[in-house]
Parts: structure tokens; C-alpha cells; sequence
């Protein structure tokens, strides 16, 4: 994005809160490409003593896009409305507003979906367990396979624990990163 925000701000932390659709808009369509063999990268070098930043192609199976709290939003976004062609999501202590341009595209869709993988706080105050839990179940009632694992106790926070699974699933997710780790 070159120096542009790819995130928002929401008036009200709450599903029934309008979504502001031009501040989800231009962040969401300016991630990544179209393309499904290659995906731009933002790539930093320094010449002379600057640093420079260009976007480069790279010939790549399809990367997984996601984030915590409104990262994982924007990063619903990015993926169910602009560039199905990721291997997946994940959204940590996210949710999306009932009235969301995501369920909206979902329902124009054609082909298959990106698998979505959520974690979420019991104990989390600021994005409550059960907005998580909806925006599940929405997702679901539109196609897409999900994964979603509750975390007794913990707050607006990552654990461990979290971090472990969500590991686990993208090593699952992109080819070739297992037998890496392995290395």
C-alpha cells in the first residue's frame, strides 16, 4: 500500500453499529491482486542509505490473510469481498457488523471460498465472545467452512495457546511450509 492505512476505525465497537463503508472500501480493494498465481509484495531495500519501497510479483501459491481484532475484520473483508483466491483467513477477536458489505458479497458469490479459522476470548470486554460466535455462524450460512475455538478466561489478548493452533493451521494451509519447518 506504500505508505497508505489498510485499516479503520469503527464509531462503536458493536455488531449493530453501521458499517462505515468508505472507510472499509479503499483499504480492503487496495490489498493485494487479482491474480491467482502471483501477489504482490511490499518489499524494502536500502540504496544509498534510503530506504526504498516497491511492490514486486512473485510467482506464489495463494497467501493466508488475517489479523487480530480489526485486522481480522479488514482482513474478512479483503478476502470474502476482493480476492476469494486466498488460502485462507483467520480473525482473532474480530467480529463484522451485522449489516457487513462481506455477507452482502458472499451472497453474489461464485466459487469456492476461502476457510476461515477464529479464535476467540471468553472473558474478552471489548469484542465480546458472542459477536465472534455470530459472525461464525453468518459466515457459515453463506458458504464458508469455518474453524472456531473459544478460549475460557482469555481477554481482548492473544495466548499461547492461540498462537500454537493458528501455526498449526497455516503450516496446514500453505503448501510446502510444513516440510520448511521441518528443515
Amino acid at each position: 500500500m506504500c505508505g497508505a492505512s489498510s485499516g479503520y476505525e469503527r464509531q462503536l465497537p458493536a455488531p449493530i453499529a453501521p458499517q462505515e463503508e468508505e472507510k472499509v472500501e479503499k483499504p480492503s480493494e487496495a490489498i493485494g491482486t487479482d491474480s491467482r498465481h502471483s501477489h504482490p509484495l511490499l518489499a524494502l531495500s536500502h540504496q544509498d542509505g534510503a530506504r526504498h519501497r516497491q511492490r514486486v510479483q512473485v510467482s506464489a501459491p495463494a497467501p493466508a490473510v488475517g489479523g487480530f481484532s480489526m485486522g481480522g475484520c479488514m482482513a474478512m473483508h479483503v478476502a470474502y469481498r476482493n480476492h476469494q483466491d486466498v488460502a485462507g483467513v483467520f480473525a482473532l477477536s474480530s467480529f463484522l457488523n451485522k449489516t457487513s458489505a462481506v455477507y452482502q458479497a458472499l451472497q453474489k458469490r461464485d466459487g469456492a471460498l476461502p476457510e476461515l479459522f477464529q479464535c476467540h476470548g471468553t472473558a474478552d470486554e471489548l469484542v465480546l465472545h458472542s459477536w465472534g460466535e455470530e459472525t461464525n455462524s453468518a459466515l457459515q450460512s453463506l458458504g464458508v467452512s469455518t474453524k472456531f475455538h473459544s478460549f475460557p478466561g482469555l481477554f481482548h489478548e492473544l495466548s499461547t495457546g492461540e498462537l500454537e493452533k493458528l501455526k498449526a493451521w497455516i503450516l496446514a494451509k500453505l503448501p510446502g511450509e510444513m516440510e520448511r519447518q521441518k528443515e
